[in-house]
């Protein structure tokens, strides 16, 4: 996945890539802000998420 002209990774575009392979999309409430708009802040997401 490409970076953004803003400079971030967009989580519509990673959906939307996920669509057509019949992944499986959930919400999850954090219990703090994470920025997603970063490789450090998808890394911190994925190992919250696989607590």
């Amino acid at each position: 996945m490409d970076v953004s002209l803003t400079g971030e990774y967009e989580i519509t575009e990673a959906i939307n890539m996920m669509i057509p392979d019949r992944k499986i999309v959930r919400n999850y409430v954090c219990e703090t802000s994470i920025d997603v708009g970063t490789k450090e802040g998808i890394q911190k997401t994925i190992s919250v998420l696989q607590k």
